[in-house]
């Protein structure tokens, strides 16, 4: 099944970004999709794919990125498990 947001971004389609973000914070688990933070960051791609504006010229890989990341961050903090990250990149 595939969702379809009114802007016409398919999130299903995008679902490497995540991948690429998560990998940045998880290095030594396997598999991905099983963590807290690919949860989140699929949170992250839905919502970027939501209120994404295509009329204001950026890619939408460029602000789905920084908003699955911001989710992830979000997690932690809400989470208390900081551990090591950085939440500053």
């Amino acid at each position: 099944m595939e969702a379809k947001i009114d802007n016409g971004i398919k999130p299903e389609e995008h679902l490497g970004l995540v991948g690429k973000v998560v990998g940045r914070y998880i290095k030594d688990r396997s598999p991905l999709e099983d963590s807290e933070e690919w949860s989140d960051g699929i949170c992250g791609l839905l919502k970027a794919a939501d209120k994404f504006k295509p009329e204001l010229g950026f890619k939408f890989s460029t602000y789905a990125m920084k908003c699955i990341e911001t989710e992830i961050k979000s997690g932690y903090l809400l989470t208390g498990s900081l551990g090591t990250m950085s939440i500053f990149g």
